[in-house]
Order: structure tokens, then sequence, then C-alpha cells
């Protein structure tokens, strides 16, 4: 892997005809002056900013008129020029071809950048969850400190727009570049991801199977049911034969009862004859004619006169028993005869009820071999169901002890592809030293110490431990070899906010001397005072701005008159 240098910077103001440039070496780059407000911190949120970071700049910068464009070079190999115009960016190879033209930056310029850098990061997106390539701020997250925010209570926070994915994500993201996680790691962790999605999956069906099986266990051990169905066949034919008998005999017994109920009203109405002939027998205007030889009772209507003959049971008695008692005695035959039909009515309804009841028992026992018939069928189709759930429980018991070996397999590839815990001891050892040598150490950091939540900025040791977590991981890289690409550590007035000039060239020292990023880019005012100058290859480059709020100027921007209009012409009528 190639560590990345910054080669030059050029800012150019399409409106007002303004530039301002820049180059840098490899090693230590100062920028600084005499006093503030001349544009320092402008020039240094340039740098990323051209390069897909978001920062935040002073009000009256007008960011958007500038066309900033950034020189790179991957060490000892090609060079890169990155151009920006708002939210527009051109990268181009080394002698002038466009290799990208976007204004997408998650889509086409993250890709391309991981591509030339030879550094990619996934983070999981905050709503979906799954894994994406990440903007270039975070591959340029642990190599800045702004003046406005990055010397506060937390490190690591000096981009803007950072929120859109959650701070431990964020703080997650320093493991790629300390070798932990890569894009191998990645692949290896999607994959243990979707194999315990999978295990996930088979887990609930093989329980919601289990529950499945125990209940219907439960109910096809509460069905008792004949072994043999062709023994429950011929019971249900016997008994449907029997039922059929006996219905058949209660329809015999109603048409009796019926035929009996018939007679007993002609019994009544004989009775009502008899008595209607008595009637007319002792009134004076009816006459009776007997005749001896055929004896044949008329009536004869008192009123009309008409004379009408009765030929029934009743009247053959009669004749048959003529005599002066004759009436009497055919009503006590009709009577008899009424009281032996009820009779006969009364032992046959009987019967006929009893019948009924029993129709009724056989029928619901009939109902219940039937019910055990269908109770049969569903045990039967239980009995299948059961065997079909079984099957599915151990198909999903052998999947799951699968997934399982195969996420075993692949932990071991991801322990074996990095050491989280050689990496995190030794960056708490690194923190631990630089406060020690700024005299910033405290006991009580021992046990808080942890790259995911590095330790935050207390009162007036804030610099000094901001400062140290950076260090410390830049110093991590080195000790374990992390082959991943270095950036320039850009640091912007580091002494803001010490009172006490020995703590701020203590401060200017542990930059200066810093030999863990192939190159340093320091702002800071009064460098002459603080700093000191290095001696051997690591050469000191000094980039003194004099000019109060005139960082850009025409003279600039008439010496690079050409490439901006280029820029200009490419941005614009695109």
């Amino acid at each position: 892997m190639s560590d990345i240098i910054f080669k030059s910077i050029r800012i150019a103001d399409i409106q007002e005809k303004k530039a301002y440039s820049c180059e840098f070496k490899a090693g230590l780059n100062v920028i600084t002056s005499t006093e503030n407000h001349v544009g320092k911190s402008s020039l240094i949120k340039s740098l990323f900013y051209a390069a897909g970071a978001e920062v935040k700049y002073d009000e009256i910068w007008g960011k958007s008129s500038k066309i900033v464009s950034l020189t790179f070079e991957k060490i000892g190999q090609e060079s890169y020029s990155i151009h920006r115009y708002n939210s527009k960016y051109i990268i181009m190879d080394c002698e002038g071809n466009i290799i990208l033209e976007t204004e997408s930056v998650g889509k086409e310029l993250a890709p391309k950048l991981a591509e030339i850098f030879g550094l990619t990061i996934y983070l999981p997106n905050k709503n979906t969850k799954e894994s994406e390539l990440a903007p270039p701020v975070f591959t340029y997250l642990p190599y800045y400190i702004d003046q406005d925010t990055g010397w506060g209570n937390e490190p690591f926070t000096s981009f803007q727009n950072l929120d859109q994915y959650r701070k431990t994500d964020r703080l997650n993201s320093l493991f790629y570049h300390l070798g932990v996680l890569s894009k191998k790691t990645i692949s290896i962790q999607a994959e243990i991801d979707k194999k315990n999605s999978e295990k996930i999956r088979l887990t609930s069906a093989k329980n919601i199977n289990i529950s499945l099986l125990n209940k219907l266990s439960k109910q096809v051990k509460s069905i008792e049911v004949f072994d043999n169905l062709e023994d429950l066949e011929k019971i249900q034919e016997l008994m449907k034969e029997e039922i059929t008998e006996k219905i058949d005999s209660l329809a015999n017994l109603n048409e009796k009862i019926e035929s009996l109920e018939i007679e007993l009203a002609n019994y009544k109405k004989q009775i009502e004859i008899v008595e209607n002939y008595n009637k007319l027998i002792k009134s004076s205007n009816n006459i009776v004619q007997v005749d001896q030889n055929n004896i044949n009772f008329k009536h004869i209507c008192p009123k009309c006169g008409c004379a009408f003959e009765e030929e029934n049971d009743i009247y053959s008695i009669v004749k048959r028993n003529y005599s002066q008692a004759s009436e009497d005695f055919a009503v006590k035959q009709i009577n008899y005869l009424i009281e032996r039909a009820n009779k006969k009515i009364n032992v046959t309804k009987t019967e006929y009820v009893r019948l009924s009841k029993e129709i009724q028992c056989k029928q619901g026992d009939y109902y219940n071999e039937n019910s055990n018939y269908e109770m049969y069928l569903k045990k039967i189709g239980a009995d299948e169901t059961i065997k079909d759930i079984q099957g599915d429980i151990g198909a999903d018991s052998v999947g799951i002890k699968n997934i399982e070996d195969e996420i075993k397999k692949l932990r071991k590839n991801l322990r074996n592809a990095t050491d989280k815990k050689k990496v995190n001891e030794t960056y708490k050892q690194q923190v631990k030293n630089k406060l020690i040598k700024l005299g910033a150490w405290s006991e009580k950091y021992d046990e808080k110490i942890k790259l995911t939540k590095p330790l935050e900025g207390q009162g007036t040791l804030s610099v000094k431990i901001i400062l140290a977590d950076y260090i410390a991981l830049f110093n991590t890289m080195k000790i374990l070899q992390i082959p991943t690409p270095r950036f320039p550590f850009i640091v912007d007035s580091p002494k803001t906010k010490e009172p006490s000039k020995q703590s701020s060239k203590d401060i200017i020292s542990s930059i200066i001397k810093l030999d863990s990023v192939p190159q340093i880019i320091l702002a800071t005012v009064d460098y002459e005072e603080f700093g000191e100058k290095k001696s051997g290859d690591y050469i000191s480059n000094t980039i003194m701005l004099k000019s109060e709020k005139k960082l850009l100027n025409k003279t600039a921007y008439e010496n690079h008159k050409k490439e901006i209009e280029n820029l200009t012409a490419l941005f614009i009528e695109k």
C-alpha cells in the first residue's frame, strides 16, 4: 500500500477573478503568520474539502463561487488531481486526462477514490442496517483536527455531516485504518451476518414446527379409533340396517295409530247417530217404520218429511238384536268398542314412543361410529402431517448445525485476518505514553481508554488529550506495521486553547516530531516562537501568510488563468 501526500492546492474565485496556490512537501509543512485572520484556516479546510469532505467555512468565505483543486500523490507511484466546484467533482490523472466527472459522492466519487487510495470503508446504513461503501470523509476522519470543532470534548469530529451514520459505527471506521477491518474482513463478516440471518430463520421455523408437533401429538393421543378400518365400516353398515328396520316398524306403528284413530272417530260418530235416532223416535212428529221381514230404520225429518236410511255397523247390531232394549245395547256396544280402540291407541302410541327413543339412541350410536370413522381419517391425516413436520424439524436441525459449523470456520478466518485485541492494547498503551509525556496522565484514565470510545477532552487538558488520541492511532499503525495507506495529518491551531507557553511548545513539538504519518500540514500563529526545525530528510516547508483577509489575489489568478478557465468551462457548461 502506498501512502498519500498532498502536492499542491489552488483556490480560485471565478467571480472575483482571484486565486491562491501553494505547494507542499513530504514531511512537515507549516502554514503560519504573525497575525490571525490571514486565511490559514480557510486554506487548511480546503484541502480535504477538495477531496470530497464537508467542512465548516467562515460565513464570509463564499465557497459557492470557488473552484478548489488539490493535487496528490501516491508515494512512489502516480499523481492525481481532484477539482471541486460546489457539488461537482472532476478527477484527472497526472497527464490531465479526465477519469471521472460526477455530482454523486456516494455512488461514483467514493468508489473511484477508494480504488485510487487502496482503502475501502464500509459502514452500516442507519436505516437499512446493511453495509455500504462510506463516503470519502471517513477515509480522512483520523487525519484532520479543525480549529473550530476539533479541539472540543471529542476527537474525530472535525468534519461536517458525519451523523448520517451512528456514532459507534463512525468510530468503527477507525478499525479500517488499523487493518482490523478491510474489504476482506467485511466480506467475511457479511457472510457471517448472512449465515446468522439464515440460522435465525431456520431456528424460528424449527420452533414453530416443534410447537405445532406438540399440539398435534396431544390431539392424536386423545383420539380413540379402530385399528381396522374394515371392522369399523362393517359395524356402521349393521347399525345402519338395524336403524332402517326400526324406522320401518315406526312407520307401521304410525299407520296403525292413524287407523285406530279413524276407527275411534267412527265409533264416536255412531254414538251420535244412535242418540239422534233416539231423539227422533221420541218426537211426536217422527215416524219409525219397521219392516219385520227386513228391518230398516228410517229417519223422517220432522220438518220436511224426508225419510232416509242409515246403513252402518251400529244399525247392523241393532237389526240383529232388535228389541225393546236395542238402544241401550247399541250404546253399550259402541262404548265398548270406543274403550277398546282407546286402549289399542294408547298401547300403540306407547310402543311408538319407545321405538322412537330406541331409534334416537341407535342413531346417536351410529353418529358416534361415523364420528369415529371421521376421526380415523383425521388421525391418518394427522399422522402423515406429524411425519412431515418431524422431517422438517430434522432438516432444520441439520441446516442449523451446518450453518453453525460454517460460522465457526468464518470466525476463525476472521480472527486470522485481524488481531483486534492486540490493536486495542497497543492503542491504549500509546495514548498513555503520549499523555505521560505531555504531563496530562491520570490513573483514572487507565480503564477508560478504548479506540471506539476514546478519551474526551477535559478543561485545560483538552488539547493534550485530543492530540494524544490521534497520535496514538498513528503510532499503533506504525508499531504493528499496518499495511493500510496513510494520509497527511492536517492540524489547525493546536495551541488556541492553551494559556501556557510551555504547554504550547510541548504540543507543537509532539506534532512536528511525529514520524508515523507521511506528511504533516500544521497551521499555527507564530510558529517561529513555539516550533523548531527538524534535521535530516524530514525537512520543514514553511508557508507564510501575511495579508489579512486577503488569501486570494489577482496575481495568482492570472498565473493560473488558463487552467482555471478550462475548469470553469468544464464545470459551468456541464
